[in-house]
């Protein structure tokens, strides 16, 4: 049975780490023309912030903890961009929100090495939807607690009927090779009524 706990534990620990991955981030919903600030937040000790952003994930600023109150902006967005703070923890507004600035925006933190950098998704981080149409907005916006239910309750069904598929195949292995061999039983022959029968045909 060690096996079957063995499968179960890591079934688990895959499953909860999923469901803490769909929780980390949040959805934002806003409407053309509205504004929207990212909060960048980290406490692990990196040199670098590169907030990057939209379905292309373009970079729209960096910072540096080595001049921590020089920010520069990426150049086609330096007049809807406003930030307050400094590095490590570093507000962006961006205003005047269109429907190209939809998809996910990362904060990146990151520390130069000899190979390269190492980033890592700091706080912060957020997928951005924006539409035009103001009644599909506020109703979606009433519903969106709602969807991050759904999916974790759809998370859980499937999580059930796997972890129930998984022990079945391996009871149904377990019970497979426990079973004892069936050999075929051999009938032991008479040999006294075969001579009889002879001896009486002789006889005859």
């Amino acid at each position: 049975m060690s096996a079957v706990w063995l499968m179960t534990a890591t079934f688990l620990c895959l499953f909860f780490a999923a469901l803490a991955a769909a929780e980390k981030y949040k959805v934002e919903w806003r409407k053309v023309g509205n504004s929207i600030t990212i909060q960048c937040k980290d406490s692990s000790g990196q040199e670098h912030l590169d907030v990057k952003g939209g379905l292309e994930e373009t970079s729209i600023i960096f910072t540096s903890k080595i001049n921590p109150s020089k920010i520069v902006i990426s150049p086609n967005m330096t007049s809807r961009i406003q930030t307050h703070g400094t590095f490590p923890n570093v507000q962006i507004l961006i205003k005047n929100l269109s429907v190209e600035d939809m998809g996910p925006y990362w904060c990146l933190y990151s520390t130069y090495k000899g190979s390269g950098s190492d980033y890592i998704k700091g706080q912060g981080s957020l997928l951005l939807v924006v539409t035009e149409n103001k009644d599909s907005v506020t109703s979606v916006q009433g519903c969106k607690s709602p969807p991050l239910n759904m999916v974790v309750v759809y998370v859980v069904g499937a999580a059930v009927v796997l972890l129930l598929l998984i022990l079945t195949f391996v009871m149904w292995i377990i019970r497979r090779r426990s079973r004892p061999s069936m050999k075929p039983r051999h009938v032991a022959t008479n040999n006294n009524d075969v001579y009889e029968d002879m001896r009486g045909t002789f006889r005859c």
